[in-house]
């Protein structure tokens, strides 16, 4: 009867991990195609617009850009690996896991940092005189981008709190097992700020209009240095 048991526990867990690994696959997918593409835009827009050069919001958002980018490279890609296909360079490699938490902890917290630096700078200049267009875009974006933190972190964050309050509370084969799949979905979804700054930043009509006339010039200057053949 136990073997029986057993057997069906057994069975169960690994339908829950069949289940569960191709949703954590494909959003992992998602985050970093997504991502990628998005910060290499963010870059494109900075560089062809220039605001960085002017502007301390921008220059913080031209540089975070590239941390993202890095993160996403780095970070999600071997959770991915980790999740999808069992290749865990963080049990192989000590240092590598280290740097790679040390450096997404980082990220994080300039976003906050920024974010409440934002708020007091915002608060600090109406006070004097009316914000200049690009103040109001890059406060903007920088608000939008605060929100996508707490939509993406918030979950990973109440899922620690709950490993927390039950980390000596016996548990049994499946329920482990289910907080284990619960888990690694949840620390895929924590990587959707180094995806989504893109896409926060979109929500402006002054970044999308950036964003245009950026592509039509790229596209202009691929077109103009292609050589053509003599007919």
């Amino acid at each position: 009867m136990s073997s029986n048991n057993n057997t069906s526990i057994t069975s169960a867990i690994l339908q829950l991990q069949s289940a569960f690994r191709y949703p954590s696959l494909i959003l992992g997918f998602i985050l970093l195609i997504g991502g990628v593409l998005g910060n290499i835009l963010n870059i494109i827009v900075f560089i062809k617009v220039g605001n960085y050069k002017k502007n301390a919001c921008s220059l913080y958002m031209f540089i975070r850009t590239f941390l993202d980018l890095n993160v996403l490279l780095a970070g999600l890609t071997t959770r991915i690996l980790s999740a999808g296909f069992q290749i865990d360079f963080t049990l192989m490699n000590r240092i590598w896991c280290k740097t790679r938490l040390g450096f997404i902890d980082i990220n994080s917290e300039m976003i906050s940092i920024f974010g409440f630096l934002t708020v007091r700078h915002m608060k600090a200049i109406g006070v004097t005189r009316l914000l200049s267009s690009l103040t109001r875009q890059t406060v903007s974006m920088a608000l939008f981008q605060i929100l996508a933190v707490l939509m993406f972190n918030g979950p990973y964050s109440a899922w620690q709190i709950y490993s927390v309050i039950t980390a000596n509370v016996v548990k049994d084969n499946y329920r482990r097992a289910v907080e284990q799949l619960i888990n690694s979905f949840a620390a895929t979804y924590d990587y959707g700020p180094f995806a989504s700054s893109f896409y926060c930043y979109c929500l402006s009509k002054r970044f999308r209009n950036q964003l245009i006339v950026s592509l039509k010039e790229v596209v202009g200057c691929i077109h103009t240095n292609q050589v053509f053949p003599n007919p």
